[in-house]
């Protein structure tokens, strides 16, 4: 397993992304698997800057696990901000492009459409969003 700790700032975007590009390089992915993990990750990390962290910032952790019995990558996502799942209520405006600016944009469906499994929890004043996809 590998983490990140990082502030919920727009601009933290890119590293996020090249934080699970780093972890996925390990793993042998197709380019589709590959391109919606990183649409899936990209839009739950926006969801939590946006409505978690309205007001303030805040540190959001992200830790990637390879789970090898199900051939499976496993993205968690932890924030202390305001208890929110993004999961029910994903924004559908939400997208980010090499701009660095939010515009309209996909929401919940990338989760729906991407993902083989995902969770949310709010645990001892955590929000905890975990998402699954098989590689194979």
């Amino acid at each position: 397993m590998i983490t990140l700790s990082i502030p919920s700032r727009l601009n933290e975007l890119d590293r996020v992304l090249d934080f699970v590009n780093i972890g996925l390089e390990v793993y042998a992915c197709t380019m589709e698997v590959w391109q919606e993990i990183q649409w899936t990750v990209q839009t739950v990390f926006l969801s939590i800057i946006q409505y978690a962290y309205p007001i303030n910032e805040g540190i959001v952790k992200i830790s990637l696990n390879y789970i090898e019995v199900q051939q499976a990558i496993e993205i968690s996502f932890f924030d202390q901000g305001v208890p929110y799942n993004p999961l029910e209520s994903l924004n559908p405006s939400l997208r980010y492009n090499t701009e660095n600016y939010l515009e309209g944009g996909v929401g919940i469906s990338v989760l729906e459409n991407s993902t083989d499994k995902s969770n949310y929890i709010y645990l001892n004043r955590k929000n905890v969003t975990t998402i699954k996809k098989y590689l194979r």
